[in-house]
């Protein structure tokens, strides 16, 4: 008989269980261990002024009924997850291919280069021991640090790697 570990925010609870199972509720414990680390993360970066006005869309985006749609004509999902007025934004660009951009909510620019290696597409994308991942980046509205979280294209949600970041003079800077 193995032991399991339930998480919780402030501890751990022990319980008996078959040895099939003490995998996945170790996957469990590193899953909520992980998520309190990125909580202390996003909380050690705060922002103080948050933008509350009506969220500006770059020129070229439409919008139809509640649904947003980037230049290419996809829909993409924006609200304010970064810095206190800024959204990043996950794009498709057809199979096996995405990109991200940064906009700011207060003026509607976009800076499409600031992500740019942290884009999928068959011809590139990131690749660690010969093997494509999918980059996702976390963020939090009330924060200016980012979180990338590497995907095997494989199809796995295991998360291989991140990198923690902030934005610095106009650039990405892995901390």
């Amino acid at each position: 008989m193995g032991y399991a570990f339930k998480a919780y925010p402030f501890f751990i609870i022990i319980r008996n269980i078959n040895e099939k199972n003490i995998c996945i509720n170790c996957i469990i414990i590193f899953s909520a261990l992980n998520a309190a680390a990125d909580e202390a993360f996003f909380k050690s970066m705060p922002v103080k002024d948050i933008y509350n006005g009506k969220n500006i869309l770059p020129n070229e985006y439409s919008k139809k009924e509640e649904m947003i749609f980037d230049s290419l004509g996809k829909a993409v999902d924006i609200q304010l997850n970064f810095n206190g007025r800024y959204s990043i934004v996950r794009h498709s660009c057809g199979t096996g291919c995405s990109y991200i951009t940064l906009i700011n909510l207060s003026n509607g620019s976009e800076n499409s280069s600031i992500f740019s290696d942290y884009s999928l597409s068959e011809a590139g994308g990131i690749m660690i021991n010969n093997e494509k991942y999918l980059s996702i980046p976390v963020s939090k509205a009330d924060s200016y640090g980012i979180i990338i979280k590497y995907y095997p294209v494989t199809g796995s949600d295991d998360i291989c790697y991140e990198q923690k970041m902030k934005i610095e003079n106009g650039s990405l800077k892995i901390l």
